[in-house]
């Protein structure tokens, strides 16, 4: 994909330096390329409560359907989630979030109508950045 790019910026350049010989001009283009993935270790995957089904999961989320209340399923994560040196860092009505020295998890909390009581989860797992751990000692 860089190999595209950098053609295109050459071009320009030739094309735009070819016209300037004429006159007092300058031109300067600056390029930075940011890698596509973070390299770092394997995902996270979290524990998932007892009596819930995996769904498909979206493109950046694991989605899971909880036979239970909200409540019962924050009080899962509550006790498993510290064992995996996660700490909660936000807490509202219908979500919480968890760090770690290197991973963000999301957790959505929503009900889910029907017969039976039954909680929707979202699980968003995201790669930290070592500044954004380090400035929020």
């Amino acid at each position: 994909m860089r190999t595209p790019l950098a053609i295109i910026a050459g071009v320009l350049l030739a094309t735009t330096g070819g016209a300037a010989l004429g006159q007092s001009a300058s031109f300067q283009v600056s390029l930075r390329l940011l890698p596509e993935h973070v390299a770092g270790a394997a995902p996270v995957e979290l524990p998932t409560p007892p009596q819930a089904q995996h769904l498909p999961p979206s493109r950046d989320a694991k989605r899971l359907l909880y036979a239970g209340n909200a409540d019962e399923a924050r009080r899962f994560y509550a006790s498993t989630l510290p064992q995996l040196g996660f700490y909660l860092t936000q807490e509202k009505a219908d979500s919480a979030t968890w760090d770690r020295s290197d991973v963000r998890a999301e957790l959505l909390f929503y009900p889910v109508v029907g017969n039976e009581e039954a909680t929707g989860i979202i699980v968003t797992m995201r790669p930290r950045n070592p500044l954004d751990s380090a400035a929020s000692r």
